[in-house]
């Protein structure tokens, strides 16, 4: 749907956008999140998914062995 004034178009009312992921199309429904300005944008942001740690290494310890380094 267009909406004019004076016969000019000013807005559209559009469907909101399916992101494909569900609980992000319900987070935009209801007005939690609000998806980019750039489909782009949203579609490279939804294609980051977590990874995995590959190892069971102390994170405090990772951190304090690069902050000795720094020294």
């Amino acid at each position: 749907m267009v909406i004019t004034e004076h016969d000019r178009p000013i807005a559209m009312l559009v469907p909101l956008p399916r992101t494909g992921d569900p609980v992000v199309d319900q987070l935009i429904r209801e007005g939690t999140l609000s998806p980019a300005s750039n489909p782009g944008g949203l579609a490279a942001l939804l294609a980051i998914r977590p990874v995995a740690a590959g190892d069971d290494s102390d994170t405090a310890e990772v951190v304090s062995d690069l902050r000795a380094d720094r020294i």
